[in-house]
């Protein structure tokens, strides 16, 4: 049976032998070899200059300057005559000096990070070498050809520099479209960038108007140009997250090609020929194929090269009575996704990734294959000799890279051999509902009220620590509940990461937009950090075409992740809660500081208005972690094992691991009623008596059985084994009352009647390409590759669907249909099924409106997404019973309220001034008093006391005169960008701190400690604390009043670089210790 997406889900397997004989005028790569820019090819220049060009290619000088130059000009920081001989002379061969010196010879700021070039410089080394170093598993020595030896770090690969570029509207380019390179910086690795080198990967990013890469055509402009960066050709390779990928082929404009390009570029022909020949995967629709490049693009970590003779294939197990069948639906195939590695290779990768514990399970990419590993169940320990070996299901196998199937007698590029780790498993738990699994389960039977109750525990736990600020260890709580709140810990995490944060199970944090900061505050009395979220996006796609509804996904301060902004001076952060966290730290009490009291009421109304609106309610016995197919065949339908690492208290208060009895099992998206299922978890089985043995090593993963008329992942959302994360419910309020729903599939003709069902399969596309030249071939496969632009209608179904659930019902038959929509069309991109024109724009008409109250919030609904006329949302039909999301935006807003009024309660204690910044300021002011007790206004140092303080005065003013502005823009239109407005603070911080530098008769600490106490308590002289004046102390000398605040309160304290901070963590089971009423 032909793999035809109009006949449903299909086994994605093919082992067909097909033999290609010498010259074959289908192969990509025939013939092989440079492609000149002949006049009729279509160039997009990017950054070009003839003269230019030739100093570059005369000194031969370092890729990293190629880029900055670039780069400049792009962002028209400097002209073509402004790069001179006398420049490019000077410059040496190695990134790490060149690009310094460049900014130098230019007069310019330095740019960049350092780091980018040092690794730039490693990569090099690497590609030089020639031994596929940058693949990572390789340690050997570096001896280049010249004799030179270069040092790599432990561990290394390469990958790791992103190159990124903005694709922005140009109506002055013919194309209306251009390019503007971004600085380069350390960033995610993955297949296709180590193999290639990260100088040959540019990555597209979105434009802020956000639909520009939607628009078709800016997706023809990168299908069909060439990009020309300093005589260097980039192609479309990859779309992917709203953007696409650029690599770097055998190809000039305006230059001759050094021998080293011949050497270390592939042609564009060679790099599909590589990674995913259309020959040996003829078989399959054009558009799956195309988004198998995926595989090479998914970020990861290279943990393990496999030796040939240990890779092996082996059969899936499929449901009774197909058996013989060639391609059964992928939810008859009962291990789809799922192979074995030995304990050899998962102990191997626990090394590599320095973890404590051998993982059970590993997500990764090997050999063209994807999918989850998980221990074999007859290599659950190391045997002396054995070496690490993988086994690869049929279902997992995506790109053949032969004719022979067999790795043994397959030549196929070193690249194929390493196991590219994406993560392995982890758990997490608790776990969260979300608006869709709150939907589902309300309409299976679990009563309002229990989320009602969830929601009112959770709010009460979040502002417990916020409030009580007097209990014994109540900033220890404080500390603790901000830093997990706030998400501080989980972004530095990520941030130490780097390149490997996926790889370390912090796939699930996704960026999003933060609260803005302190001067906002102030900005207007009527607004709040809160308003200046954007709208977002309703789904995020991940790296295996995963959806995730945006609300279901730990959100986390892009800002925050990328770095700890901070005012690059004074040291103040951007974010509230890292903030409090260091003015808490050094001794600050909310009480007795009007700034932390105003930074941390920001804070806890950022906190619990995201908790209510967004749904995230934790349930203390919930878990989420890998799903796997049962390994030794034991369990039964509809029973699941589940050890838990971390534990749980039964209802005895016993302490257990194996989660017994009626759970809940879902996985996102939960669209209709049958994506929830009841099964029942167990820990010993009659038969078995070594049951428990069997099992004790799988430990965090979800084992559900192989056994039954299909494959029980396929209930839950569609899913399979290849990495799917599914949620676990044992809390009995949400169990007891849940009954399963009948399960729904999309009815008969469903395909026919709303979606286009002409689909290329890559073996007509071959034969259709057979006669075209090289560039023509090239051009084409372009397009093809740009079948994976991803449109808008995945999110707008999913809107769709939302509403409907609002207006309709759960179970209405338009409700259900507009799911089945959404499950099509994000397939869409590997099915190559688009829906007809008339239903879409009959749907959107009908359905596009925007969301309900109770909705809006939590998914982030882009702002004008609606179907024309369709500027208010439907109501729900009488008919129906109440909506839970209703009832708890009501109580959402009843906590949300109480918890202000709690927060706006407590007694603060307003301090005119605090003494530990008065006694700095008169200290200073009386020493030079008793230095110069005569003619004391004429000595020197008085005097610059004197301007220290009319210095202090003037960038008051300035800061007041700002914070007005700022107020008058916001009631207006022409409302003031955060990032003007954190530049302007900067001016003012960078006039503020002036006299350090220029101080003749201070050190530059005593001028520091000065300049920070009298900004805090200059307001005395003008005529009290303010608001805005405690924020411009803050604002100009954070870190120094933090200092100050320290050593006033403690005879001991510690300082702490900002490079060490991410290491620092409160330990909740000290604070529980602490707690107890034992621990005195």
């Amino acid at each position: 049976m032909e793999d035809d997406p109009m006949n449903g889900n299909s086994y994605d397997s093919d082992d067909t032998e097909i033999e290609i004989l010498p010259g074959d005028p289908r192969l990509v790569g025939a013939p092989p070899g440079r492609v000149s820019g002949a006049p009729h090819e279509p160039y997009a220049v990017v950054a070009f200059d003839p003269a230019t060009q030739n100093l570059l290619n005369r000194f031969n000088v370092p890729w990293g300057v190629i880029w900055e130059i670039s780069r400049l000009i792009t962002n028209k920081k400097i002209s073509w005559h402004h790069i001179t001989p006398g420049i490019l002379s000077k410059l040496g061969k190695l990134n790490s000096e060149a690009v310094p010196m460049l900014f130098d010879l230019l007069k310019l700021p330095r740019e960049g990070d350092p780091l980018v070039w040092a690794e730039l410089d490693l990569e090099h080394a690497a590609m030089v070498e020639g031994a596929c170093r940058g693949l990572g598993c390789y340690e050997g020595p570096c001896i280049l050809p010249d004799g030179t030896p270069v040092e790599f770090p432990a561990g290394w690969f390469g990958g790791k520099i992103e190159q990124t570029a903005t694709l922005i509207p140009n109506p002055a380019s013919p194309d209306k479209f251009s390019l503007v390179l971004d600085k380069m910086a350390l960033g995610r690795s993955f297949q296709c960038s180590r193999r290639l080198g990260s100088r040959r990967i540019i990555r597209i990013r979105k434009s802020k108007m956000a639909d520009i890469l939607r628009d078709t055509d800016a997706t023809r402009f990168l299908q069909r140009h060439g990009f020309v960066i300093c005589g260097r050709v980039f192609r479309l390779v990859f779309p992917k997250d709203g953007g696409a990928y650029l690599a770097e082929f055998e190809e000039d404009y305006g230059r001759a090609g050094t021998h080293e390009d011949h050497l270390h570029r592939l042609t564009f022909s060679t790099f599909i020929s590589l990674f995913n020949n259309p020959i040996y995967n003829s078989s399959q629709s054009l558009s799956k194929w195309a988004s198998r490049f995926q595989l090479i693009f998914s970020t990861s970590h290279p943990v393990l090269t496999f030796a040939k003779e240990n890779i092996h294939f082996f059969d899936d197990i499929v449901a009774p009575g197909h058996e013989n069948v060639r391609k059964p639906p992928a939810e008859m195939i009962m291990t789809d996704g799922c192979g074995y590695m030995n304990s050899t290779a998962l102990r191997m990768i626990a090394n590599v990734m320095k973890l404590e514990v051998r993982p059970v399970a590993v997500q990764g990419r090997i050999y063209g294959s994807k999918g989850i590993w998980m221990l074999h169940p007859d290599h659950q320990t190391d045997n002396e000799g054995q070496p690490p070996t993988i086994w690869i299901r049929h279902s997992q196998r995506k790109i053949k890279f032969s004719a022979n199937p067999n790795p043994l007698y397959a030549k196929v590029d070193p690249s194929h051999y390493v196991f590219n780790m994406l993560r392995y498993n982890t758990l997490t738990s608790p776990s969260r509902l979300s608006m869709q699994t709150i939907n589902n389960m309300a309409e299976n039977g679990v009563p309002h009220q229990v989320f009602v109750n969830l929601m009112s525990e959770g709010v009460n736990a979040l502002v417990e620590p916020l409030t009580d600020w007097n209990s014994r260890n109540a900033m220890a709580n404080l500390l603790t509940t901000v830093s997990n709140q706030g998400r501080v810990l989980s972004a530095r995490a990520i941030r130490l990461a780097g390149a490997s944060s996926r790889a370390f199970g912090f796939s699930r944090l996704e960026r999003t937009d933060s609260m803005d900061s302190t001067a906002d505050s102030v900005a207007s009395t009527n607004s709040s950090p809160i308003d200046e979220f954007g709208p977002g996006i309703d789904i995020v796609i991940d790296e295996d075409d995963r959806y995730r509804n945006q609300s279901e996904v730990e959100r986390i301060p892009a800002h925050l992740i990328d770095a700890i902004r901070r005012n690059p001076i004074s040291g103040l952060p951007r974010e509230p809660s890292e903030a409090i966290l260091g003015m808490v730290e050094a001794g600050f009490h909310p009480q007795k500081s009007d700034f932390l009291y105003d930074q941390l009421r920001i804070f806890m109304k950022w906190v619990v208005e995201t908790y209510v609106k967004e749904y995230h309610l934790p349930v203390k016995e919930s878990a989420e972690a890998f799903i796997v197919p049962d390994p030794f065949g034991i369990l039964d339908p509809g029973e699941i094992y589940f050890y838990s690492s971390h534990g749980y208290v039964d209802g005895l208060q016993l302490k257990t691991h194996i989660i017994k009895g009626p759970v809940l099992v879902g996985r996102n998206p939960t669209r209709v009623g049958s994506d929830i299922r009841k099964f029942t978890a167990i820990d010993r089985k009659d038969g078995y008596p070594t049951f428990l043995q069997q099992y004790t090593e799988y430990k965090d993963v979800i084992i559900l059985s192989v056994k039954g008329p299909r494959s029980p992942a396929s209930y839950l959302s569609g899913g399979d084994y290849d990495g799917d994360t599914a949620y676990i419910h044992w809390r009995r309020d949400l169990v007891d009352p849940f009954h399963d729903a009948p399960l729904l599939v999309p009815p008969s003709g469903f395909l026919g009647l709303n979606f286009e069902s002409t689909i290329e399969r890559v073996s007509d596309w071959l034969d259709r390409t057979a006669v075209l030249n090289p560039t023509q071939r090239m051009h084409m496969t372009t397009e093809a590759i740009g079948l994976s632009f991803r449109d808008r209608t995945v999110g707008q179904y999913s809107q769709m669907h939302d509403g409907a659930v609002y207006a309709f019902g759960y179970n209405h038959r338009e409700t259900v249909r507009l799911a089945f929509m959404f499950n099509t069309c994000l397939d869409g991109i590997k099915t190559g099924l688009r829906v007809k024109k008339e239903v879409y724009e009959t749907d959107k008409r009908m359905y596009l409106r925007p969301l309900p109250p109770c909705m809006a919030k939590a998914s982030r609904e882009p702002r004008g997404e609606t179907g024309g006329s369709n500027t208010v949302h439907r109501n729900r039909h009488p008919s129906l019973k109440g909506f839970v999301l209703d009832r708890l935006m009501e109580a959402g807003t009843a906590l949300q309220n109480a918890a202000l009024k709690r927060y706006e309660d407590i007694p603060k204690v307003r301090q005119f001034c605090d003494p530990d910044f008065t006694a700095v300021h008169e200290e200073a002011h009386d020493a030079v008093l008793r230095l110069v007790k005569y003619q004391p206004l004429e000595n020197p140092k008085y005097l610059e006391l004197k301007e220290f303080r009319k210095i202090v005065n003037d960038t008051l003013d300035e800061y007041k005169d700002l914070t007005a502005l700022m107020a008058r823009r916001a009631k207006g239109k022409n409302k003031m960008l955060s990032a003007e407005r954190y530049a302007k603070i900067e001016e003012i911080t960078r006039r503020f701190h002036n006299p350090e530098q220029t101080a003749r008769y201070h050190t530059k600490d005593e001028v520091k400690r000065f300049m920070a106490a009298t900004a805090y308590t200059y307001c005395v002289h003008r005529g009290g604390v303010s608001p805005i004046s405690q924020e411009y102390a803050f604002h100009m000398a954070y870190t120094t009043l933090l200092l100050i605040k320290a050593e006033a309160n403690h005879h001991i304290y510690q300082t702490v670089t900002a490079g060490n901070t991410p290491f620092l963590a409160v330990d909740q089971r000290a604070v529980n210790a602490a707690n107890s009423s034992t621990a005195w």
